[in-house]
């Protein structure tokens, strides 16, 4: 069901191009909103796949994760994460097709498919229009719209790459290269996903936790293959600005970009927002060396926060995908809404935007917050074969 993304690509990247960026773009502006939930999700998800694949307390890799990317900003500034974008889209592109390629090595695509099959793994055709339902081609479609709306519509650390671009076709340009590149990504966490769960059809392997899986796929079945485990570690400390998959654990293997760019956006936010005068409307006078100096130093403050934040994520029995989702739901998709409004829809003032927003964001975190709470799963995840898994 979650190829269905390929329609979500088509659907919104051209929306951002050609319905938001070209207003946001004429802003010019260092801000479109301030953000740090999500750094507490892109930080965790992979500091548990280093603490599973090292056996390093999960603690301490989260600890290290964030003071690595707060320096990793610090020192080179937001160039830094720009710079290195390229470089860290081949690492994790190469890690993926080297993962397919040797999970590929002892079975056949057939095999993996006609597995995937017989466990109703490749249902792409649900049209239910129920709710309730996990995943339905609505569902999809339309959550998975917005999502990637909340993402690169609304979001600082999209936008603010989008801003330092020359002039607004480049600008389009770069979000449109996202359709062709989040689409071989995906095929690549599904083959990945499929082929893993070939891989242990018949064999449940013991986890702490559900995102732990690909880590441990990479131990049992591919740890043997001279360099692979450390070519993943990288993959999961390098690249790119894609959080949502298939396959938990790689939906967020971008720690150094999704953190320094974090980083780098809150500090920016910091020192434009944070010191403007209320009562004047203008930015407090504030010497440009000085402002450099606080904005290489609010990165680490930042990262302490995020550790706090990223250990209460690891105390929640959830899988990091829904994690992702509830941080997006609850947050982004109020933030979207009041983007939506004040763009296109004028007339409304601003105090009916503020009591929308408020209510938005009241009523979303308590339907998230009531979903983690009471455990509620109207449609469970499908089982494994535990009849040959006993055998």
């Amino acid at each position: 069901m979650i190829l269905w993304f390929f329609l979500v690509y088509l659907i919104a990247f051209p929306l951002v191009a050609f319905v938001f960026l070209p207003v946001l773009h004429r802003l010019n502006t260092t801000s479109i909103y301030e953000t740090l939930l999500y750094n507490s999700v892109a930080l965790y998800a992979p500091s548990l796949a280093l603490s599973s694949l090292t056996g390093i307390p999960l603690i301490l890799s989260i600890t290290l994760s964030a003071v690595l990317s707060a320096v990793y900003i610090s020192f080179g500034g937001a160039k830094a994460g720009i710079h290195t974008s390229a470089i860290q889209m081949l690492v994790i592109f190469a890690s993926m097709a080297v993962l397919v390629a040797i999970g590929l090595r002892n079975t056949t695509l057939q095999e993996v498919l006609s597995t995937a099959h017989n466990g109703h793994r490749l249902n792409l055709y649900d049209l239910r229009m129920d709710p309730r339902v996990r995943h339905s081609i609505w569902s999809v479609v339309i959550g998975g719209t917005g999502n990637v709306l909340c993402l690169f519509a609304s979001n600082q650390l999209s936008m603010q790459k989008y801003m330092v671009m020359k002039n607004l076709k480049d600008a389009q340009r770069v979000v449109l290269l996202n359709i062709p590149f989040n689409a071989f990504i995906l095929l690549t966490y599904v083959s990945t996903g499929l082929i893993v769960y070939q891989y242990y059809a018949s064999c449940h392997p013991q986890l702490g936790s559900t995102n732990e899986l690909l880590p441990r796929f990479v131990l049992d079945a591919l740890s043997q293959v001279p360099g692979i485990i450390g070519l993943f570690a990288a993959a999961i400390y390098s690249a790119g600005i894609r959080q949502k998959k298939t396959c938990q654990i790689l939906a967020n293997m971008h720690i150094f970009s999704t953190l320094s760019s974090s980083f780098a956006a809150l500090s920016a936010l910091l020192i434009s927002d944070a010191t403007t005068s209320f009562n004047k409307g203008k930015i407090m006078r504030f010497d440009e060396k000085r402002a450099v100096t606080v904005a290489r130093f609010l990165p680490i403050i930042f990262a302490f926060l995020t550790v706090g934040m990223a250990i209460l994520c690891s105390k929640l029995k959830t899988i990091v995908l829904q994690i992702s989702f509830i941080v997006f739901g609850a947050a982004g998709g109020p933030v979207l809404g009041s983007f939506v409004v004040g763009l296109f829809f004028k007339f409304v003032r601003g105090q009916a935007a503020l009591a929308g927003i408020v209510s938005s964001i009241l009523i979303s975190f308590m339907v998230a917050i009531g979903s983690a709470i009471l455990k509620v799963c109207p449609n469970p995840t499908l089982f494994m074969d535990f009849f040959r898994m006993f055998i």
